[in-house]
């Protein structure tokens, strides 16, 4: 046959018939796709090492692909399920981005209030928040719909820069000041969650890689911060002054006259050099020297009160206390970025550690009926199909000969999950005077148990994704509806009814 499943079925053939079996199959198992070709393989090797055997419930062999094969059908379900619940999702949560310019040109044209509102710092705030809720969601659903298959390679590469930086003595020594201390609580929890979430990076990278989230955080809310002080800027100077008491768009006559008034605010602003302490007689003796018309008591008080206000507000564009305590929260969330990170990588790591053990069962389901099997062949076998187990394994194997029964003791301490340890206890009695085919007396039941409580986990777990991807793919939408339209209409509303008042007031 031609396709993939085929290709990988002679790769397995090539590396059972090569002169070295063994060193064949840990080369596949590096490169092999999934979990289920992995155990196919696997399973193939040991009936041909140690022979098939019939029992009462038939061939060992076929048992063992019927396990695989209920496994393979259970991840088939799941996957459609997943598909079919979180489709479209993202075409939803994508859409925004072409709605944005179409309802800000409509707001515009229809509430001509809004205009105000787009062009304000808020406004410019509110686009750039819309954007990156679009781009945060998406992100979010791509995670979602990934198929949690095993991703832990042993033997992870590290990244050129991780390497450059750590070279860089001032950065390391500058991490390592802010890292926990060894030998404190907070160390030995880190180290205890990298672990645990499979994390391949030295301590020290972790440390350094913080720092530089944290650093940079800072340092683009800032940047983002100083540019909304200088369009704030821009908007004093550049933008036509509207009439209070107009409702609607101005007309070409109002558009003209109000530009020839912001560029006379503009150059009387610029003659007092923007200074913030340039008092009201400053103002009138610039505003007389530059004003082309000679101009009215009235219209000179309004244009001189007018000019002070934007004075005011122009020199009050530095940055505040608060604006500092917002960058340096962003920058603390970037520094927390990494272990959130980890924290969701060991609540997914769990399941595969599920389907990790359900295999080392089906390869023990195996073993267990052959003649002179040991424990420590039975250890041998689990290393080469382990993954996330791999580091434990090793270790128990190399301090097998001095001691069993400690070895043990250690695997299951550094393993943490009680499925696994109950295998390792099974192992332990096995040592003693009972064979390993009585130690695991029990396992079709404990599979078959096993297997049902993954089901039930996985149709949870899906539901609970559903939910997550319809709240996620539907944020977006929301956002710009409500952020950008709805609240700022209502807000420009109660603004402008607020100035009605005012004037019915002064009648």
């Amino acid at each position: 046959g031609t396709g993939e499943a085929a290709e990988q079925v002679r790769l397995i053939y090539e590396a059972l018939t090569s002169p070295d079996p063994n060193e064949a199959l840990e080369r596949y198992y590096e490169v092999a796709p999934n979990r289920f070709l992995k155990g196919f393989a696997g399973v193939s090797y040991m009936v041909m090492e140690f022979g098939d055997k019939d029992r009462a419930q038939g061939s060992i062999y076929l048992n063992g692909l019927g396990n695989l094969t209920q496994e393979i059908h259970l991840e088939i379900l799941r996957r459609d399920k997943l598909d079919y619940l979180l489709k479209g999702l993202n075409i939803i949560a994508l859409a925004p981005v072409l709605f944005t310019a179409p309802i800000e040109r409509w707001a515009r044209v229809s509430f001509p209030t809004m205009d105000e509102f787009y062009r304000s710092k808020i406004g410019f705030v509110t686009k750039i928040s819309i954007y990156v809720i679009i781009i945060l969601a998406y992100l979010l659903l791509q995670r979602l719909q990934q198929y949690d298959e095993t991703r832990y390679r042993s033997g992870h590469k590290h990244s050129w820069l991780d390497q450059f930086l750590y070279k860089q003595i001032f950065i390391r020594k500058l991490a390592m000041l802010f890292a926990a201390k060894p030998g404190s609580t907070q160390y030995s929890q880190t180290i205890r969650l990298m672990r645990e979430s499979s994390s391949e990076l030295k301590y020290e990278w972790l440390a350094i890689r913080r720092v530089l989230l944290f650093a940079g955080c800072l340092v683009l809310t800032m940047g983002c911060i100083l540019l909304l002080h200088q369009v704030e800027r821009n908007h004093i100077l550049y933008d036509p002054i509207r009439d209070d008491r107009m409702f609607g768009a101005m007309a070409e006559a109002d558009l003209r006259k109000a530009e020839e008034k912001t560029a006379l605010d503009q150059s009387v602003l610029e003659s007092v050099e923007m200074n913030r302490g340039a008092t009201y007689e400053e103002v009138s003796k610039a505003l007389q020297q530059l004003s082309p018309v000679q101009l009215d008591h009235d219209t000179q008080n309004e244009t001189i009160t007018r000019i002070m206000q934007k004075l005011e507000v122009y020199n009050k564009q530095y940055v505040r206390w608060w604006e500092m305590i917002i960058a340096i929260l962003m920058g603390a969330a970037g520094y927390y970025m990494p272990v959130w990170l980890m924290l969701f990588q060991r609540k997914m790591r769990r399941l595969d550690m599920r389907h990790e053990i359900y295999q080392f069962q089906t390869v023990i389901s195996i073993l267990r009926e052959m003649d002179r099997m040991s424990v420590e062949e039975i250890l041998e076998w689990l290393n080469r199909f382990a993954v996330i187990f791999k580091r434990p394994l090793q270790k128990c194997l190399l301090h097998f000969e001095h001691g069993p029964e400690l070895a043990l003791e250690q695997l299951k301490e550094e393993a943490g999950l009680p499925e696994f340890q109950r295998l390792v206890d099974k192992l332990q009695l096995a040592l003693g005077k009972i064979s390993i085919r009585e130690a695991f007396d029990d396992l079709e039941s404990m599979m078959a148990f096993y297997f049902e409580q993954r089901k039930q986990e996985y149709s949870k777990m899906i539901d609970v994704k559903a939910s997550w991807g319809r709240t996620i793919g539907f944020t977006p939408m929301y956002a710009l509806i409500f952020l950008y339209l709805v609240i700022p209409l209502v807000g420009m509303s109660f603004l402008q009814m607020s100035i009605y008042y005012e004037q019915i007031q002064k009648l």
